[in-house]
């Protein structure tokens, strides 16, 4: 890694041909594997000799485990390529010619903007603050190819709305954010007087273009669509994003969950700013069976088997979302440590899901799962003898002994585990 922390930081170049300090100071793009060994986490496992009182305390850490989907990897590549882009852009190179006598280049006219949304419990936020981790907060420029340069470039602005946020909130979080960020107090002048939304887009703009930001984040954007739908404010809400995409110097990545639909297919215009994935929870496939093992691996409970039949039943009780799975997974070994129960079944986590009224029933279209992101291989041919599980045998024994990702397909093909489509 170039950088060994993730705040303030002088800059570093590498890729020294572009003649551009933007690009060659930000970290070099982190390879694949190496992405899932930073963003994959288990808690530490705990003897099983321990009171239960730990036992329960080390239950509550498991909703730290972080399995990396393949998904997570493309929102980082999209992400980067948000940020290099826009340092590529008219803007950023009549900086450039300006200030270190850049050569002429041939330059993007506009930023990028794009979106992320999906069902929630998918992960998008935890991802995206992962993603964003890679790239330090701010970087210091003061010597460049011999040259003396004094600015401050901001990679990232991440911003999260809160619940009900109205669309003046909406701008005010945006401002009051940028002054956090770059360490400034200019949005007290806006809060404290009354202003436009052409003045707000106007400081942004100013912002954006003196600490060079390369991609502005903003999270949770449900909350801005639904409450502008509520209080009738649509059309004041598409003249800030399409503002924003327009003249805010800084590329744009909106993420939330489907229903910031509403507002982006409503126009052409906004369509075409706000392409990005769509998100759907996990098929009941391999992917699923795999997530699952590395989640069994966190077990502090020696009855919880992760078996065929539960398996099952806890996909349909969770809808295959993340989020439920890993909080059922919690549940169950709370339950079973507080009460007379003798043993984890099907019987047992259906109780759990009335209690704790865990049924989830996502809605499946006009996305992707997030399953089907996962590198498919059409050359997969059955190997072995045919593996006969019983619905209460624990099946975590099949990805142990699978010797390459061929064996361990077929095997659980065989088992009944691969989820087939019917078009």
């Amino acid at each position: 890694m170039k950088y060994k922390n993730n705040q303030i930081v002088d800059a570093i170049y590498t890729n020294t041909d572009t003649n551009n300090p933007f690009i060659e100071a930000l970290p070099e793009k982190v390879a694949k594997q190496d992405f899932i060994k930073e963003t994959t986490y288990r808690p530490q496992l705990l003897s099983s000799e321990y009171d239960v009182d730990s036992k329960l305390n080390y239950l509550n850490n498991i909703r730290a485990f972080s399995y990396s989907f393949d998904y997570m990897y493309e929102v980082y590549s999209d992400l980067y390529d948000c940020i290099i882009d826009n340092y590529k852009t008219k803007n950023t190179y009549m900086f450039l010619k300006q200030n270190i006598n850049m050569p002429s280049q041939q330059f993007f006219i506009n930023s990028r903007t794009m979106s992320l949304l999906g069902t929630p419990g998918i992960g998008k936020s935890s991802t995206i603050k992962k993603c964003l981790d890679f790239f330090p907060k701010m970087i210091s420029h003061t010597n460049y190819k011999n040259q003396s340069i004094y600015f401050k470039q901001i990679p990232y602005l991440y911003i999260e709305c809160p619940f009900d946020c109205s669309v003046k909130s909406f701008a005010l979080k945006i401002m009051t954010e940028i002054d956090a960020v770059a360490g400034t107090d200019y949005s007290k002048i806006y809060i404290e007087t009354r202003y436009t939304i052409e003045s707000i887009i106007n400081y942004i703009e100013k912002m954006c273009t003196f600490f060079h930001f390369g991609v502005i984040v903003i999270d949770e954007i449900q909350n801005v669509v639904l409450a502008a739908l509520k209080k009738k404010q649509t059309r004041l809400l598409m003249k800030v994003v399409l503002g924003l995409s327009n003249s805010s110097c800084s590329s744009l990545y909106f993420s939330g969950t489907l229903e910031a639909e509403q507002l982006f297919e409503s126009e052409e215009y906004l369509k075409r700013r706000t392409l990005g994935k769509r998100l759907l929870p996990l098929k009941k496939d391999k992917i699923y069976y795999l997530f699952l093992t590395d989640l069994w691996k966190c077990k502090i409970i020696n009855e919880i088997n992760l078996t065929k039949e539960l398996a099952s039943g806890l996909y349909e009780i969770t809808g295959g979302i993340p989020f439920y799975i890993v909080e059922m997974f919690i549940l169950m070994q709370k339950e079973y440590l507080l009460s007379d129960d003798d043993k984890i079944d099907l019987r047992f986590i259906k109780k759990i899901a009335d209690k704790y009224n865990v049924h989830v029933y996502p809605e499946k279209e006009g996305g992707m799962s997030i399953s089907d992101f996962a590198i498919k291989d059409k050359e997969a041919k059955k190997v072995g003898r045919p593996v006969l599980i019983k619905e209460n045998d624990d099946i975590t024994g099949i990805y142990e002994k699978a010797q390459n990702i061929n064996e361990l397909i077929s095997k659980l093909d065989e088992i009944g585990l691969i989820e087939r489509s019917t078009i």
